[in-house]
């Protein structure tokens, strides 16, 4: 949010006072290294100790694309920094540069949703919370028996 607020603050005043510009670098930095570390370690469980590729989790669903997750890793943390497409004074109107950031985020959004469910699956395999059965909260009688007991009465 401060981030969001320093750009704004940022665009309002002007493109020419460099120390709002420099505020907004300071918080989107600092936002996009830990955004990028949340989603490489916590989202994705890469880079977590005792795993035999150091870099990788431990089962992986995309078996024949193990090539993939490094080049996803690279880009998850180089489209976090997309920001950075609005900083040239000059070049493209903001409109075209807002329209291309949206669509990079559309994308690494897309990216990071198959390898968050991934590794959710993978997690919910290991804590055995992935069942085949639910069980029901209540228990079935022999309808035979109850229809004897109903006739005995």
């Amino acid at each position: 949010i401060v981030t969001y607020l320093c750009y704004y603050y940022w665009r309002y005043t002007g493109a020419h006072k460099d120390e709002h510009l420099v505020t907004w670098i300071v918080f989107a930095t600092i936002s996009s290294c830990y955004t990028s570390y949340w989603d490489l370690v916590m989202d994705w469980s890469v880079f977590t100790k005792d795993m035999p590729p150091r870099w990788l989790q431990r089962e992986v669903i995309y078996r024949n694309y193990l090539w993939l997750y490094p080049i996803a890793t690279i880009i998850n943390v180089l489209l976090r920094f997309a920001w950075t497409l609005y900083l040239p004074v000059r070049g493209p109107s903001q409109q075209l540069r807002a329209f291309i950031s949206a669509c990079l985020e559309a994308l690494r959004r897309i990216q990071w949703n198959f390898l968050r469910l991934e590794n959710e699956h993978v997690g919910n395999a290991d804590q055995f919370r992935v069942t085949r059965e639910v069980p029901l909260p209540y228990s079935f009688h022999d309808t035979q028996e109850e229809s004897d007991d109903e006739h005995r009465d």
